[in-house]
């Protein structure tokens, strides 16, 4: 956190804390896998080392992004939350630029490694930027943030794909990652439902009742879930299950859990269990 915007003198004797929480590395790992799936989806096989590179940067510096105008719009930002951050001044600085190197070093990779992904890289950057603004805060701007995070990994994934070029028939997986992405940041937000609000941030779930936004976040995630078992339906019965399964399960537990960080861990723990049995049947069929 800089307090140096707010407190002037005292910035000084900021020591830096939780630095290994700034790097979120949960986060960075879900963020990397849209475009490294589209890959694997397009392609049927492991991606190139540099497109897991440009997937890390890329998510990287959507970490730094966020926590940098999250702090900027509210000094308070990054004390609390799943990620407590407390950065000296020098620090934080040094965060703020790195992230526009990032930025720099992901599409210095695209243009080089596959240009024709480059519109896809624009508009995620693009997608972004605009959620993360201290000047729009579009979180406080339903349902323009939910739009943001949907679109934004739909676009990710599509980045992905296109490096084995473009396939109309690989949009509704796209799809279904995005809705499983996007049902997971409404769920989130009704876990910061107290700190947002303690932050001045009114947001979708202040504005609606907590089970409809519960019932919409779980919505959306078996939505997801029903969009990859449909696409995989004709070629793959054991994906087909898992995902079925996995759609079934998240709406009995819609009914069943109501607090926001229990269904999270559970829908979290289901989806990566669904995709460890995915993994091993790769495994044992290639």
């Amino acid at each position: 956190m800089l307090l140096y915007e707010t407190t002037g003198g005292r910035s000084g004797m900021q020591k830096d804390q939780g630095v290994i929480n700034l790097f979120r590395p949960m986060e960075l790992i879900g963020f990397s896998l849209f475009p490294l799936i589209g890959h694997i989806v397009a392609d049927n096989s492991l991606p190139p080392l540099m497109l897991v590179f440009s997937s890390l940067i890329l998510s990287l510096a959507i970490i730094f992004d966020n926590y940098v105008e999250g702090v900027l719009f509210h000094p308070g930002d990054a004390r609390s939350g799943d990620y407590p951050v407390t950065l000296s001044p020098g620090f934080f600085q040094t965060i703020r630029f790195g992230r526009e190197v990032l930025f720099a070093v992901f599409f210095l990779i695209t243009v080089l490694a596959v240009p024709r992904s480059l519109p896809w890289a624009m508009i995620v950057f693009i997608l972004i930027r605009l959620y993360n603004s201290r000047h729009f805060v579009v979180k406080m701007r339903p349902p323009l943030d939910f739009l943001c995070h949907y679109f934004g990994a739909f676009v990710f994934y599509m980045y992905g794909v296109s490096w084995q070029g473009h396939s109309p028939g690989l949009v509704l997986p796209g799809l279904g990652l995005a809705a499983l992405f996007s049902g997971g940041y409404l769920n989130h937000l009704l876990v910061d439902r107290l700190r947002d609000a303690e932050l001045g941030l009114v947001t979708l779930v202040h504005r609606f009742k907590e089970n409809t936004v519960h019932y919409l976040a779980g919505g959306v995630i078996v939505a997801g879930d029903l969009c990859l078992s449909i696409f995989y339906a004709p070629t793959d019965v054991l994906w087909f299950l898992v995902f079925a399964l996995l759609a079934l399960s998240i709406v009995i537990m819609i009914f069943v859990l109501k607090n926001a960080r229990a269904f999270r861990r559970y829908y979290r723990l289901l989806h990566i269990m669904g995709a460890s049995i995915i993994l091993m049947s790769i495994w044992f069929w290639s």
